[in-house]
């Protein structure tokens, strides 16, 4: 198994350094056998990754954390874990109650790697550069979705200040829609498909019925088309470049 990992991404070894170590230890405090087994099939020495002080941490930062999360998963037996900057972290087979789901996320490289370090699982998900895409799309297109709301508003006599606070409202909605969707992922993961298709089938309907015919009418109906172009071209090359 071959490791690349760039400049930021190799702080990943420092947990994992230090994990295995620990597991190597006759009274450990945390047991990851699969560090040791990283560790050993890469041969890396774990000295220049495993000083006092980062031991130390790190040991107490996974306890602390394996600890909270086994509480919130008492609670909540179907919790959905998002695990940012994932590195080799393997917290999943530590307190998986076998109905959890849980997302790796981490750069491009890193998740490479990881991909090669742990097998494919039930009901975890490792993925890099999706998020980012998702991300940038949907902030791209709220600029015009908010300019929708407040440009009429505007030209119907509300200052500009008003306008601008009264769009921004009306997105408000959207992050409580949000949590209530991750609360609720379980019940939805099934259909989700279903549900995406619906909701790109009403939008395609909403473009083609409504605003391809407005943006045709009037002297400058070139401008809407340029611009149209121009935005598709733009998610696309964002749907390419990152995945």
């Amino acid at each position: 198994m071959e490791l690349k990992l760039g400049d930021v991404q190799t702080t990943a070894l420092i947990p994992l350094a230090v994990k295995a170590n620990e597991t190597l230890r006759k009274n450990t405090r945390i047991k990851d056998t699969k560090a040791v087994e990283i560790i050993r099939t890469l041969k890396i020495d774990t000295k220049p990754y495993d000083k006092f002080m980062s031991h130390e941490g790190v040991v107490a930062r996974t306890i602390m954390l394996d600890r909270q999360l086994k509480g919130i998963i008492k609670k909540a037996p179907d919790t959905v874990v998002v695990n940012v900057g994932a590195g080799f972290d393997n917290r999943f087979s530590r307190i998986d109650n076998g109905r959890i789901l849980w997302f790796d996320i981490d750069l491009p490289d890193a998740i490479a790697a990881r991909k090669k370090a742990f097998p494919e699982q039930e009901r975890v998900t490792m993925t890099a550069g999706g998020a980012l895409a998702l991300a940038l799309g949907i902030a791209i297109q709220n600029f015009p979705e908010g300019a929708i709301i407040s440009m009429p508003l505007h030209a119907e006599g509300k200052s500009k200040g008003k306008a601008f606070a009264d769009g921004v409202l009306s997105g408000a909605v959207e992050p409580v829609g949000a949590i209530l969707t991750i609360i609720s992922a379980r019940l939805f993961l099934p259909i989700m498909p279903y549900l995406l298709s619906f909701a790109a089938g009403a939008m395609i309907y909403v473009v083609v019925e409504e605003l391809i015919p407005e943006m045709s009418e009037g002297e400058h109906s070139d401008i809407g088309v340029i611009l149209f172009s121009v935005g598709f071209t733009l998610m696309m090359i964002l749907d390419v470049a990152l995945g």
